[in-house]
């Protein structure tokens, strides 16, 4: 019906000319299932990552995920994927991100559903362990541009002057995050760039009353 070539029954909304199976399926703000694998973005084009996964990096699909995130991001890497976190609490100093490699969260288990507001799905990237003056999550020197869109950005650190993310020297677009701080920093910086290009797309900045300065520094 709706002209693209392929019928009802494998069209799975054909009143949309632009939604069928060779759609370019990323991750978006709307979550929209634009190519009919029955998840937002492309299932087989992935690395699926939850808090209790089991499976090896290079076995994973929507029902068996795997726990090991570098592990997953340098297989994402490889093979030219993105990682899909599944709703959890992670610890984003553990994270080491590869080039090119986009960080996608807010799906429920199964991956089946996704909510980017942080509330029915929370993907939560945990600062807890940096020091004075640091980050937790830094992002420098990369040549390709990626995407960290879906997560709760959470600043849980009790140190001084540091910044949960760090974007220096690389092009990164932040989609859909909810960044959050805590009661006990005295100054800290929720996002952090120096000499970057960073695209801030309906991203939310949460402060809290003890800091002195608080958001965004570049």
């Amino acid at each position: 019906a709706d002209g693209d070539g392929f019928g009802t029954a494998c069209d799975c909304n054909d009143a949309d000319a632009s939604i069928n199976q060779l759609t370019a399926d990323l991750p978006d703000p709307q979550v929209l299932d634009s190519n009919c694998d029955g998840i937002d973005g492309n299932k087989y084009e992935a690395v699926f990552v939850s808090a209790d996964g089991t499976a090896a990096v290079e076995d994973t699909d929507t029902g068996n995920p795997t726990n090991d995130i570098n592990a997953a991001l340098e297989y994402a890497q490889a093979q030219g994927f993105d990682v899909f976190f599944e709703t959890g609490d992670y610890n984003i100093a553990e994270i080491v991100l590869q080039d090119g490699v986009s960080l996608f969260g807010g799906f429920s288990p199964s991956f089946l559903q996704r909510d980017v507001t942080g509330d029915v799905y929370p993907t939560r990237l945990i600062n807890n362990q940096s020091s004075d003056d640091a980050s937790a999550l830094t992002i420098d020197s990369m040549t390709n541009e990626i995407t960290i869109g879906g997560f709760v950005i959470e600043n849980d650190s009790t140190d001084e002057n540091q910044s949960a993310l760090y974007v220096k020297n690389s092009h990164v677009v932040l989609q859909s995050n909810k960044f959050v701080g805590n009661e006990a920093v005295n100054d800290e910086t929720l996002l952090k760039v120096e000499d970057a290009a960073v695209s801030i797309q309906g991203n939310q900045f949460y402060g809290n009353s003890k800091a002195q300065t608080v958001g965004l520094l570049a």
